[in-house]
């Protein structure tokens, strides 16, 4: 199922139900359904032998700023690919590593991070029968030509019968992020030098509160 939330300029999106944690993300467009038809389209184009049996993910999206959309492919073991109009393969990053029965790409998005180049989001799942882990992997179109990731953390983890969530919201330069199982949310900046977002450095024993933000703060993330 394709899940386009095409919104006005710096208007956010609401969270995708596939996405329930992501807020802050403007013009988004969502693919959350693996196909038989994607996974062999991105096996050609990186001329692999063996295609994911999981299926993979295929959107549209304009990821290089160029005006025109991009062919994005996901794939839990060979990574993710983007091509342009004519099939020719522009930048790819590679899959994830297996670490258990449950391990699957759920989701990938492409929208406005409020950086000023697109972003690509990917929420992968791994783990086995008991415990599993989700994590988002957020990419950035570098100089317009590379993708790179630029932040990676768990987002919901589930132990048995119990579940804890977090939360990740875009703003500008920057997001507010909160890991599963912690009481604050904290402030990562985003690094132009180093092209990543920037967990903050944790404040001395005897300094001052540095950057988590309490639950209820202006900063605190909410629902869009």
């Amino acid at each position: 199922m394709m899940v386009s939330l095409l919104v006005a300029c710096d208007v956010p999106s609401p969270p995708a139900p596939s996405l329930p944690w992501i807020h802050g993300l403007s013009a988004a467009t969502v693919r959350d359904t693996p196909t038989s038809q994607a996974a062999q389209r991105i096996a050609n184009l990186l001329a692999s032998s063996t295609q994911d049996d999981y299926g993979a993910l295929e959107l549209q999206s304009d990821v290089t700023g160029d005006s025109r959309a991009e062919t994005i492919l996901a794939s839990y073991s060979l990574g993710i690919v983007v091509s342009d109009a004519a099939g020719r393969v522009l930048t790819r990053v590679p899959g994830f590593e297996a670490e258990g029965s449950a391990d699957e790409l759920l989701a990938i998005a492409s929208g406005n991070a409020q950086l000023g180049v697109p972003v690509v989001l990917a929420a992968v799942q791994t783990g086995g029968h008991r415990e599993t882990t989700i994590s988002l992997a957020i990419y950035g179109m570098i100089g317009g030509a590379t993708l790179r990731q630029v932040f990676f953390a768990p987002i919901e983890i589930h132990e048995g019968d119990r579940t804890a969530a977090g939360s990740l919201t875009f703003v500008p330069a920057g997001l507010l992020y909160r890991a599963p199982d912690a009481q604050f949310t904290k402030l990562w900046t985003y690094d132009v030098r180093s092209g990543r977002y920037l967990e903050p450095t944790p404040a001395p024993t005897n300094a001052a509160p540095g950057r988590d933000v309490a639950p209820g703060s202006d900063a605190a993330p909410r629902n869009i």
